[in-house]
């Protein structure tokens, strides 16, 4: 399933959440996708970086004395 098929089934979804309710969405899911950048932004670095960082954080919150 593409991000496409995704967003046209998640909005739908939001009316029916309580988190949601009372808030007025003007738009229906095929406005959301014309309207949304066709360059998906990949944060290349951070997606390198992050689980190696986080592991190393991991094992050193378990080191004893510390």
């Amino acid at each position: 399933m593409n991000t496409d098929d995704q967003t046209r089934e998640s909005i739908p979804q939001w009316n029916g959440n309580e988190r949601w309710k009372g808030v007025d969405r003007p738009y229906t899911a095929e406005d959301v996708l014309r309207l949304r950048g066709s360059i998906r932004i990949e944060y290349t670095l951070a997606n390198l970086w992050a689980p190696a960082d986080f592991g190393n954080c991991s094992i050193q919150s378990l080191s004893p004395g510390r």
